[in-house]
Formats: structure tokens, C-alpha cells, sequence
């Protein structure tokens, strides 16, 4: 896309012939896929948040693929799972802030329902809303991002910023 390059993942580790250790198939892909592209940035997604402050939490089923992600510089993880709206800071592979590392975005909110009050943001946590129904607008321009939360119209809560890839 342009000078992007997007990745999807399956983070459903759980299921049959879902392999998401570091020796397994689709980390062989994944290594082999992020070295082949010369795009200037990347997008990955996965069902399944590596890192979040909702009430399923950290999935650590899918760090080996998330530290694939980290070592080879991408830039920006989405996620669901969640249902509820965080973007975090960006995070290395160990889940510390750090400046090279990925920027989260759990969007959850367009689903069933929502976890109202559930949970309490992690101190990662740069933007957190749990009770807006919405969609995450993602404009991947050539060297940078900017994103755009649009809530449904039953509520105010906004989120929106840019930001140059890694």
C-alpha cells in the first residue's frame, strides 16, 4: 500500500495448527516476510492484543510474534479482542515505553457490547475509552500515519494524532 506494508496475523495460538511460538511456522514466515519488504513502514494486525489494559489483558500466547514485530521495526500493532478503545505508548517487546518501539491500538468498539468500567488504564496508556461504541480511521501516508477514533454518535469521546514511522 503506497510505501506501507501490512502484515495480518493469526493470534488464535489456542486452535489447531496454530502455531505462534518462535520456532514455528508462521514466525518463519513472519521473519522471512518482514525482511523481503522494503517498504518504508509497517502496519501488523492480529485478533489479539499483546499488550492491553482491558479485561482480558496481556495475551502472552503471541510475545514471540510481537518481539518479531518489535526487532524488525514496525511501527504500528492493531488489535480487538478488547471491547473497549486504548492506544499506548510505544512499547518494546517486553512491554516497557520505549522510543523505538510499536504504538498499540485496541479497538474493540464495534462490536456487541462494550466492558464498561471494568478496568483501569495502565500507565502505557496515552488514550482509554470504554464507553463509546466507534472505529479506529487509520490515513497511512508515505512516512508517517495519522488516526482518527470515530465514535458512533451516541457519544463525544475522540482520539486523534499523527505520527512518523520508526
Amino acid at each position: 500500500m503506497g510505501s506501507w506494508h501490512a502484515v495480518v496475523l493469526n493470534t488464535n495460538c489456542g486452535a489447531p495448527d496454530v502455531d505462534c511460538s518462535a520456532t514455528g511456522a508462521q514466525a518463519a514466515w513472519l521473519r522471512a516476510d518482514l525482511a523481503a519488504s522494503s517498504a518504508e513502514c509497517t502496519v501488523a494486525y492480529g485478533h489479539h492484543p499483546r499488550f492491553s489494559s482491558g479485561k482480558h489483558g496481556d495475551v502472552a500466547s503471541i510475545s514471540a510474534l510481537y518481539g518479531i514485530l518489535y526487532e524488525n521495526g514496525v511501527d504500528i500493532y492493531l488489535a480487538g479482542h478488547d471491547h473497549n478503545y486504548e492506544r499506548t505508548a510505544p512499547l518494546n517487546s517486553n512491554g516497557a515505553v520505549a522510543a523505538d518501539g510499536i504504538y498499540n491500538f485496541i479497538v474493540g468498539t464495534g462490536g456487541s457490547h462494550l466492558r464498561r468500567d471494568t478496568v483501569q488504564p495502565r500507565s502505557f496508556t496515552r488514550a482509554w475509552d470504554d464507553q463509546t461504541f466507534g472505529v479506529l480511521r487509520l490515513d497511512l501516508l508515505p512516512g508517517s500515519y495519522e488516526w482518527e477514533f470515530i465514535n458512533d454518535g451516541s457519544g463525544t469521546y475522540r482520539d486523534a494524532g499523527s505520527r512518523s514511522c520508526r
